[in-house]
């Protein structure tokens, strides 16, 4: 102690001098590090540490951050802290703030339609966009869409952006043709209309019309028909027929040909509907 005295200029009362103070600060450093510290806090964005001179942390020091202007808490932290370990490492880094001015990002543009944003490119909680399709496009999901603060703090819409949708291009029928040409786009209400090669019987509507459907989904309102060969025929006594009479519960006979009159290639063939 007396060495130690001299060493700080101690008075004989073991007083220390006032230079002597930026001695004992220097050797409690020293201490410090042989002992052990962890490095700087780390940076965390939107924040700034409590003020603090301290340079050194040893093992089970807490040190506390405040959010910037304009940022708060993230919801479910209670604390914004780290603490130096036994290892001489801070604990697990997190964002501890958030803006107060929390945005979604843009939702999605959507093709064969359009929205109200305008020039928009903030969409802060609680503002919404609305969707429309182009004339003949069946609009599928919500209309309008709404920027929440989602359930873990981070914002988000409350659902998909929707679709603008047509029916799928009907299929095409063997020994037989359709009206489509080209086509390859269907929107509500266009229709395909079938014939079938000369000695086929048409079965089903000639003609299928694209629609919104019941669920809200562009569906066609029938099923696309069949051309049916001699098989078919084979076991129909067609000369009985009469246009409206009912072939089967689904099936009934729109144009009819006498039996004898079937491979007559001046004659229209059959069609049931």
């Amino acid at each position: 102690m007396y060495l130690l005295c001299k060493f700080l200029y101690c008075t004989h009362h073991h007083n220390i001098s006032v230079p002597s103070n930026f001695l004992v600060v220097y050797v409690l450093k020293l201490l410090f590090l042989l002992l052990g510290s962890c490095d700087d806090p780390p940076y965390i964005s939107n924040t700034f540490r409590d003020h603090s001179n301290s340079n050194l942390f040893p093992a089970g020091t807490v040190v506390k951050y405040n959010c910037m202007g304009g940022y708060e808490l993230i919801p479910g932290i209670s604390s914004a802290s780290v603490t130096c370990q036994k290892d001489f490492t801070w604990s697990e880094q997190q964002e501890f703030c958030r803006s107060k001015h929390i945005t979604c990002e843009p939702p999605a543009h959507i093709a064969n339609g359009q929205d109200n944003r305008g020039w928009k490119n903030v969409f802060l909680v609680g503002s919404s966009v609305s969707y429309s399709c182009n004339r003949g496009w069946l609009l599928v999901g919500e209309s309008s869409i709404r920027c929440t603060a989602g359930d873990g703090g981070t914002p988000r819409w409350d659902a998909p952006v929707p679709e603008c949708k047509a029916c799928e291009p009907p299929a095409h029928i063997a020994n037989g043709q359709d009206n489509r040409g080209w086509k390859n786009v269907f929107l509500i209400g266009s229709s395909v209309s079938y014939s079938c090669n000369r000695g086929w019987l048409l079965v089903g509507v000639s003609s299928i019309r694209c629609t919104a459907g019941d669920g809200g989904t562009p569906r066609w309102d029938a099923p696309v028909p069949e051309c049916k060969g001699d098989s078919f025929l084979h076991h129909t006594r067609m000369t009985e027929f009469r246009k409206g009479e009912q072939v089967s519960p689904t099936e009934t006979v729109s144009t009819v040909t006498s039996e004898d009159n079937l491979h007559n290639s001046q004659k229209s063939p059959l069609s049931v509907e």
